[in-house]
């Protein structure tokens, strides 16, 4: 499933390829470093949670921004594993949130499990409310992969 997401460009592909006709790049060092980044400290308060995301432990895929016919597009696929902790006053909780398939074509509909080790059913609740939060991170990663590549 690597890409689908265009962005409207003009050829900037390498100059042997005038054309624009096909061209990939391998992002993937570069967005694993992003994800790391950017999905370890996310935070989100629910129903009197602090929920925060310690590690990421798992981080396995690959991306590409391709040029064809003159267009950027970005694309990747990846699964992931993050531990959290959630924090309500004296109450700690912890556990991992996992993404087995992860793609530029899931965004905003892929499934996110969630691995309580310590809490309940209002934990697990309010920590699949994390999903939320990674979707826009790799929105915002595919966008800025474009840009940079």
């Amino acid at each position: 499933a690597i890409y689908r997401q265009s962005f409207g460009m003009a050829h900037s592909g390498s100059t042997w390829n005038a054309a624009g006709t096909w061209e990939e790049r391998d992002t993937t060092k570069w967005m694993k470093d992003q994800l790391q980044s950017k999905l370890v400290g996310l935070r989100k308060a629910h129903e009197g949670l602090n929920i925060e995301t310690t590690k990421l432990s798992k981080c396995a895929g690959e991306s590409r921004v391709l040029i064809v016919r003159g267009k950027k597009r970005a694309g990747f696929e990846f699964e992931l594993e993050l531990h959290w902790t959630a924090t309500s006053g004296a109450d700690s909780h912890t556990g991992t949130v996992s993404v087995e398939e992860l793609s530029e074509d899931s965004l905003g509909s892929w499934d996110l499990a969630v691995n309580v080790h310590s809490g309940n059913a209002s934990v697990r609740r309010a920590v699949a409310t994390l999903q939320k939060e990674i979707d826009a991170v790799l929105r915002e990663l595919s966008a800025k992969m474009i840009e940079q590549w």
